[in-house]
C-alpha cells in the first residue's frame, strides 16, 4: 500500500468520507487531518501534484467526487483508488 502523510477532507464531511478516513487509519493509524477543503471549486493541477509529492489523500474533494466518477460512495473510490483489501483482517 501507498505511503500517506495525511488527507484533505471537506469542510463538513459525510459519514462515508469520514468512513474512509477510519479505513485509512486501520491501515495508518493516527494518519491527520492535514486540512479541510472549504470551497465548491477545485483544487489547483498545482494543489493536487503538492499533495501527491507530500502523500496528501484528497477524499471527495474538487474532480474526485465518488458521484462524478461512477462509484456508490467517497469509501468505494477509496479502496479502489488505493487498491486497499476488502477482507476484514485489511492483509
Amino acid at each position: 500500500m501507498r505511503e500517506f502523510a495525511g488527507v484533505v477532507l471537506p469542510n463538513t464531511p459525510t459519514f462515508d468520507k469520514i468512513a474512509a478516513l477510519a479505513v485509512l487509519r486501520l491501515a495508518k493509524p493516527g494518519l491527520p487531518v492535514t486540512d479541510f477543503w472549504r470551497t465548491n471549486k477545485n483544487p489547483s493541477s498545482e494543489l493536487l501534484a503538492r499533495w501527491g509529492v507530500e502523500g496528501v489523500i484528497p477524499i471527495d474533494v474538487g474532480d474526485k467526487k465518488y458521484h462524478k466518477i461512477g462509484c456508490g460512495s467517497a469509501l468505494e473510490v477509496l479502496i479502489k483508488e488505493m487498491r486497499l483489501p476488502t477482507n476484514a483482517a485489511l492483509d
